[in-house]
Order: structure tokens, then sequence, then C-alpha cells
């Protein structure tokens, strides 16, 4: 009697630990199967990369201005329609990543001459400034500026799902002039969008 005693014990081990290995091999083939849905599924979600341009033509510091620090401001209304025409009715929530890739500086009045660095960058009533490019030194007698673009740009996609954002100029000046100084600026945007 003793020994059908701890046989049955044996048994009720035996078969308690039968019933938890099919229990792991479940669950485990179960999230196996949620794994390959769910790479599947991102999969199945289409990502296309589009260029865009958004022209500032007109970035002005009012004079008089002073030698040193000063600060040239656009401001870029976002139109996303505008902004990729070859896709229609695109939402800002569309807009998985983003980041500018080029900034080009444009002047028909020689006021480069008086810049000795910039600073660009982006802010919005929302979100902090962050720094898109530079250019230090300027070179002399330039028409046109091509800046380096900073290898770490943050959520830059945040902005597009903004109503407007603001492109800020930081220029430090060589000497004071009484003129108020203009300058366009090209900016090219690598846009990643869920389709």
């Amino acid at each position: 009697m003793n020994l059908k005693g701890e046989q049955r014990i044996q048994l009720d081990r035996q078969n308690k630990w039968k019933h938890m290995k099919s229990q792991f091999k479940f669950i485990f083939i179960l999230v196996l199967f949620f794994n390959v849905v769910l790479v599947t599924f991102e999969s199945c979600s289409s990502k296309v990369m589009k260029k865009a341009t958004i022209d500032l033509s007109s970035m002005t510091m009012d004079g008089p201005l002073f030698e040193g620090p000063n600060v040239a401001q656009g401001v870029y209304k976002v139109n996303l329609s505008e902004l990729v025409k070859d896709i229609p009715n695109l939402k800002p929530e569309q807009i998985a990543e983003a980041r500018f890739s080029k900034i080009k500086l444009t002047n028909a009045d020689g006021a480069f001459d008086l810049f000795t660095d910039i600073t660009m960058q982006v802010a919005s009533s929302n979100y902090d400034m962050q720094k898109l490019a530079y250019l230090n030194p300027v070179p002399e007698s330039s028409k046109d500026l091509e800046l380096q673009i900073v290898a770490e740009q943050e959520d830059i996609e945040k902005f597009f799902k903004e109503n407007e954002f603001t492109i800020v100029a930081d220029i430090n000046l060589k000497q004071d002039t009484m003129a108020s100084l203009n300058f366009g600026a090209m900016l090219e945007v690598d846009l990643v969008i869920n389709q």
C-alpha cells in the first residue's frame, strides 16, 4: 500500500510535469505566432522616402545691425500637399521620419561679406529649438552658401505636424551696418512617409 501511494505520487508528478510542458509549448507557439503576425503586418505597411524643398525667399535682419550676434528668422507655414505634391491628401500622422539634408543660402546684395559665421536652427511654439546646420568661417565674396548639416537631428518630423515652424539664423557680423540685410534660404528635407 505504501508502494502504491508512492507510485501514485510519482504518477501525479509526472502528469503535472507533462501538463506544464504542454502549457509551455502552447505559450511558446502562441508567442511565436504573434511575432510572425507582427512582422508580416509591419512589412505590409509600405514606407516611401521623398525629397522636398522649403523655400524661404526672404530672411531679413532689420538695420541698424551691430558687430557680433544677430538673428534672422523665416516662418514656414506647413502645407504638406504643396511640400509633397505627388502624394495627395498627405496627413501629418503619415510622416514617420524627417531629416534636413541640405541648406543653401542665396544673396544678391553682398550681405554675406559681413558674416563671420552662421548657425541655422528650427523651432516652433510647441518644440524647443534644434540646431540644423552651421558654417564657420563664412567664405569671403560668396553669393551662395551651403551650410554643414549637423549629424544629430532628433524627431524633426514633429515640426511637420505643426501648423508652422520657424527657421532661425544666428549670424555673427564683422562690423556694424545701418542697412537691413536680406537673404534667401533653400532647405531640402528627406521625408519618410507611411502610405
